[in-house]
């Protein structure tokens, strides 16, 4: 977008001009000329958001809301959070597509900093959304989807973290709007690959870090969570059970994979739907022509049928109600399968953190032991312990620094620190008592 007229397409030297007093840069350093520029002159700025790394910003300019996606404050002077900035940039610019949001330019904000210039969506998260949304428009936000997902993954990029708060339904037209774009990837991109995403949406080999690179199967699994939450039942209860199965190779290979079974089941309920009409409308016919004399045989052969066909229906009714529950069943039988795998996987990691934090507890009385051997009076141990503990750190303060080493290192939730905590405390006071009775051995003096 230029800075005079949004319609019309800056020259070269126009857009080398406008760069350079917007302070602008991409991964590349390199702007092509037809690179839409929108001036860093915005009003009316209101925060939309703030969490996390980032800061959302609702502004103003020629008449026209945008809004602009910035890091913190704590993190605008970081490298890694910058490139991971300018790579959301990038992969977003790129995409062009009526259901994910619309990435116009990467600018130097005087106030801001560094920052994306995105479209500004007025709509509501998908989850808010369902809960008053029609049978008719959920089918269509899944269309929607589906189409959006199939769109950016030709573009060979895989967003990483698709669940409802990152999907948006616009208020003036009921229509779906992917958005946020910070932890997807590309294969041409060898940096910041680390595992993302969000626990309950994000398929398992991408957060604990297994898969080999970016892959279009774990936004598979994503959506096949997401669409357990549209309540639409038949074939999309199948497409979100098969999607996010725990295995990539047992999902859908992509898009167009889920879009065909949907497309099939639809048609075959259309051609079944016709023919039943066409034996209705044949069977008419021929009872017309054959019992032209026989109306009243014909209407009690009528009455018993229809009879026949209301204890049908009633048969088929409760056992649509009986497959009902037994799919419920089913599922709440694989979740809890599921939440259990994932307890006995974060206990088992658990357990590991621990015993690598022990051997550091260890390796420290180590060094306190040797010192009670080698000391050659009771004055002399207490000196030398006093300085190798003031190196190390005294008791305390080195159990403090290992809790903080590993929950930093490993991301720790606060039950998992709890739990450290209580080994180390444990571990410490194991090791102190040793301590104590090696001194009380080798010099005769209780500790």
């Amino acid at each position: 977008m230029a800075t005079s007229k949004p319609q019309q397409r800056p020259s070269a030297r126009q857009s080398k001009i406008q760069h350079q007093s917007m302070e602008t840069s991409s991964i590349s350093g390199i702007v092509p000329d037809d690179t839409p520029l929108v001036s860093s002159s915005f009003t009316n700025r209101e925060i939309i958001a703030e969490h996390g790394m980032y800061v959302l910003v609702k502004a103003k300019r020629l008449g026209k809301w945008f809004k602009l996606k910035a890091l913190s404050s704590q993190y605008t002077r970081d490298y890694l959070h910058q490139e991971l900035l300018k790579k959301e940039f990038e992969l977003g610019f790129q995409l062009e597509h009526p259901n994910i949001v619309r990435t116009y330019d990467f600018i130097r904000d005087p106030e801001l900093g560094d920052c994306i210039v995105q479209e500004y969506i007025q709509g509501t998260r998908l989850d808010d959304w369902l809960l008053m949304a029609s049978e008719k428009a959920r089918r269509r936000a899944v269309d929607q989807i589906l189409d959006a997902m199939a769109y950016f993954h030709g573009q060979g990029v895989v967003h990483r973290d698709l669940k409802p708060s990152n999907i948006l339904v616009t208020d003036n037209g009921a229509d779906v709007k992917i958005i946020d774009f910070g932890l997807s990837d590309a294969d041409r991109y060898a940096i910041l690959k680390q595992p993302a995403g969000t626990i309950g949406f994000s398929a398992p080999e991408q957060v604990d870090g297994t898969a080999a690179g970016a892959d279009v199967r774990a936004d598979i699994y994503s959506l096949g969570r997401i669409l357990s939450l549209f309540r639409l039942g038949g074939v999309y209860k199948h497409v979100s059970r098969k999607a996010a199965s725990a295995l990539p190779e047992k999902r859908y290979a992509n898009v167009e994979e889920i879009r065909s079974e949907i497309r099939k089941v639809r048609v075959t309920c259309g051609v079944v739907l016709l023919f039943l009409l066409f034996l209705l409308v044949l069977s008419g016919v021929v009872a017309l022509v054959s019992y032209r004399h026989k109306v009243e045989a014909l209407n009690e052969n009528l009455k018993q049928y229809d009879q026949k066909v209301a204890d049908f229906d009633q048969k088929v009714s409760q056992f649509e109600k009986k497959v009902s529950e037994f799919e419920k069943e089913k599922a709440d039988f694989s979740g809890a399968l599921d939440a259990f795998r994932e307890s006995e996987a974060r206990q088992k990691r658990l357990s590991q953190i621990q015993d690598e934090a022990s051997l550091e507890i260890k390796d420290y009385y180590e060094g306190v032991y040797k010192i009670v051997r080698n000391a050659k009076d009771r004055n002399q141990e207490s000196g030398m312990n006093a300085s190798y503990m003031k190196n190390k750190g005294f008791p305390l303060d080195f159990r403090q620094k290992i809790l903080d080493k590993y929950s930093e290192k490993y991301s720790l939730t606060i039950d998992e620190r709890t739990a450290l905590s209580a080994r180390l405390t444990l571990e410490m006071e194991t090791r102190h008592a040793k301590y104590a009775d090696m001194l009380y051995a080798r010099f005769g003096k209780p500790f």
